[in-house]
């Protein structure tokens, strides 16, 4: 019983640890809102969509980024687990960066960076 106990601890360690690796970063979202873009013009007509931005400190870096369509609403501020998945930087002082966000549900959103502040 003992053994099968510390078993089931160690599965559950082991499992955090995971998902700690794969998301091994910090988002400290400051601030949200939803903005409406009219640029997707189809068939002579322009398509309005809103978009999530959103104002987030990551490794002391504090910036802004654009999400996807904003289905649901703003995002509450808090903490929220974060990876970078693009970095470029096609000449030293321009960067291209998107990172990918979990919610405490386990859903993921990407988050590209449209400013950094200081």
């Amino acid at each position: 019983m003992k053994f099968m106990l510390l078993l089931a601890i160690c599965a559950i360690s082991v499992s955090a640890q995971s998902q700690d690796t794969a998301y091994p970063l910090t988002a400290t979202v400051q601030s949200s809102h939803v903005s409406i873009r009219c640029d997707d013009v189809r068939n002579g007509q322009s398509q309005c969509n809103p978009y999530l931005e959103i104002s987030a400190v990551i490794s002391g870096r504090h910036l802004e980024m654009e999400g996807g369509k904003a289905r649901q609403g703003y995002l509450a501020p808090g903490d929220y687990k974060a990876k970078l998945v693009s970095d470029e930087h096609k000449k030293p002082y321009f960067t291209q960066q998107e990172y990918e966000i979990q919610y405490p549900d386990g859903a993921t959103e990407k988050f590209r960076v449209i400013g950094e502040s200081k």
